[in-house]
């Protein structure tokens, strides 16, 4: 089943509990400020800026009558300070420009963080956020916060990210070999050794022939998709490439 199909029944009910969860798969207003009605303040910290601006994306479609803020590098610093400063609801940011505002933005806390996602953690780890995301850990609320961490893999690392931002987690894991959405459909093209030279010409007969609508390709490098997306264009075939060269714009 996909995986929110099993988090979000645990995350709604252990909201109430100020529960913690562990899902393997991978903000803040003036501290003297309070939303009405009670409304959480959730802080989501992730890897990659696009991938951020995305969840920022989507969240504002989903969710219209809650206000969020983006805080990531390469967009204007002050403009995101006035985001932060509008008592956003949902505040979406890769760790280091969240720390960054912490430092230096008057009047922006996080002591009062009540849902704080780390999404990707093995990654934020791998790519040397180790200390930013402890300090983010550490600057919110430990009574009442609600933490969920998501990863892809276990490692000692993440042990000890676990033990410093979760108290009693609940550990739901996906079974890789078996946990499988049930409108997936898995293909393998197995090449021989005298087929590698002609992979390339492969994968056009695939996208020409049998994948035609709603198809994604994923390459090793950023300049392989960027050679395949011209190649595509050449051939007829509407395609549009996405990696970490391009703008967010």
């Amino acid at each position: 089943p996909p995986r929110g199909s099993r988090v979000q029944p645990q995350l709604l009910a252990e909201r109430q509990h100020a529960m913690e969860l562990l899902l393997l798969d991978g903000a803040q207003r003036p501290g003297s400020q309070q939303l009405a009605h009670g409304e959480p303040v959730v802080a989501v910290a992730a890897v990659r800026r696009c991938r951020t601006a995305r969840r920022d994306r989507v969240q504002r479609e989903l969710a219209a009558q809650l206000r969020a803020a983006l805080a990531v590098g390469g967009l204007s610093n002050k403009a995101q300070e006035v985001a932060l400063r509008s008592r956003p609801h949902i505040i979406v940011a890769t760790p280091g420009r969240l720390i960054d505002h912490v430092r230096n933005a008057h009047g922006f806390v996080l002591d009062d963080i009540e849902i704080l996602v780390m999404d990707e953690a093995d990654r934020l780890l791998e790519m040397g956020f180790k200390d930013e995301v402890e300090e983010i850990i550490r600057l919110t609320p430990v009574s009442g916060r609600q933490t969920i961490l998501f990863s892809a893999t276990m490692s000692p690392k993440l042990d000890g990210l676990i033990k410093l931002s979760l108290q009693n987690p609940i550990h739901i894991a996906v079974d890789p070999l078996f946990d499988v959405a049930s409108t997936l459909t898995q293909e393998f093209v197995k090449l021989k050794p005298a087929q590698e030279q002609n992979k390339d010409a492969i994968l056009f007969a695939l996208v020409t022939r049998s994948f035609t609508k709603r198809t994604i390709v994923f390459f090793r490098q950023k300049v392989t998709a960027h050679r395949f997306k011209i190649l595509f264009g050449l051939s007829s075939l509407k395609c549009a490439e996405l990696h970490g060269n391009l703008t967010q714009a």
